[in-house]
């Protein structure tokens, strides 16, 4: 029996492509969405079994593990060589959460993902590959996906004529939701909000060296002050914070905005120490990066019900459909208005892009 590869972030690295990535977030989306069809045409769709999160803590130091298990099945993977092939994945995604990495000499980042791949048929362990970029990547690429349906899809928008994007948070999630957006979609402003304006000014430099890669190469790259310069008149908002109090209220917003909300998941040691999530943020006892207002007046879509329910039980708002019911054509797009996506993460998002990344380097 063959001994599975350990796959690297450098290896990772030189395979994934923002293209590839929006496709496998594509095939999950699709996947999770219980269809009443049972033609033919519907079971050649990709289909999804997943569980909830299992997490483990070590109450000594506050560390905790997490795991992701999910099959995605007839799923499409775009090769290098220009070939679409379909797969059955089985994947498990570990997830740990170590606070004291920071005062390590040298330090090592916070949170540490590796995915496991198994072979769907017999079994066996195929690979263990570092899941640091490829979380960061679909994360964003969620968003992304989102907002090519829910904004991009109406009719009264042309994606030609270019947006304003506004950032909060320029963290490894606000980065990777700017290299994202701005890849995709044709972005004439960018503006960037952090607590720590140095981050702010820190994610505009990456920005500047990677505009060769965006769709609009010369974007206006803003760094903010107030949340009100940042988000007025501006066409898609990504929330990623840790704030405990709402940050933006609809006197903020035009009326024809596309907001991108991660849900934070902490573990439960956290969630007693300090009783938030973040709308790229949700708080236990509130949504906090929105305001309150802004749920009374819009439609929030997710990524899928089991998670939402799980997730969102507490959320007053319009939870309208999955994005998935939208890109299969069972759900609507508004038409106008002010829309939310609420992203939560899912296993079969890591599994699609883990095949993908796998199929590829296979080839190289």
């Amino acid at each position: 029996m063959a001994s599975p590869v350990f796959i690297t972030n450098d290896q990772v690295k030189s395979v994934l492509t923002w293209p590839l990535v929006h496709e496998s977030i594509e095939e999950a989306f699709k996947s999770v969405v219980v269809r009443k069809d049972k033609s033919l045409k519907d079971q050649d769709q990709p289909n999804a079994q997943q569980k909830a999160k299992v997490r483990t803590s070590t109450p000594n130091n506050g560390a905790s593990l997490a795991t992701m298990p999910g099959y995605i099945g007839n799923h499409k993977v775009t090769l290098e060589s220009g070939d679409r092939k379909t797969f059955q994945t089985l994947a498990c995604k570990l997830v740990t959460r170590s606070p004291n990495n920071i005062h390590l000499k040298p330090p090592i980042p916070r949170i540490l993902a590796n995915i496991l791949l198994f072979d769907e048929q017999t079994g066996q362990l195929e690979c263990v590959m570092d899941g640091t970029l490829i979380t960061a990547w679909r994360t964003a690429s969620a968003s992304v996906v989102a907002t090519k349906y829910l904004y991009f899809g109406r009719k009264n928008v042309n994606p030609s004529d270019g947006v304003t994007l506004a950032l909060i948070g320029c963290g490894v999630q606000g980065e990777s939701h700017a290299l994202g957006m701005c890849t995709e979609f044709k972005v004439n402003e960018i503006r960037l909000l952090n607590r720590t304006a140095s981050k702010a000014v820190e994610l505009s430099a990456q920005l500047d060296t990677a505009r060769k890669t965006f769709v609009n190469p010369n974007p206006i790259v803003t760094v903010c002050p107030t949340i009100g310069e940042c988000f007025s008149d501006a066409d898609i908002v990504v929330t990623s914070t840790q704030t405990e109090e709402p940050l933006v209220h609809l006197e903020m917003l035009k009326k024809d905005v596309h907001i991108n909300g991660e849900y934070r998941d902490l573990d439960s040691i956290q969630i007693l120490i300090k009783n938030f999530l973040s709308a790229v943020g949700a708080s236990v006892n509130s949504y906090s990066e929105l305001g309150q207002d802004i749920y009374d007046v819009a439609p929030v879509y997710i990524e899928y019900w089991a998670g939402a329910k799980a997730d969102l039980a507490d959320l007053k708002t319009n939870i309208v459909c999955e994005v998935g019911e939208v890109i299969l054509g069972s759900g609507k797009c508004p038409e106008n208005g002010i829309s939310v996506f609420h992203s939560m993460g899912m296993a079969v998002e890591d599994a699609a892009v883990v095949q993908a990344v796998y199929q590829n380097l296979k080839k190289k």
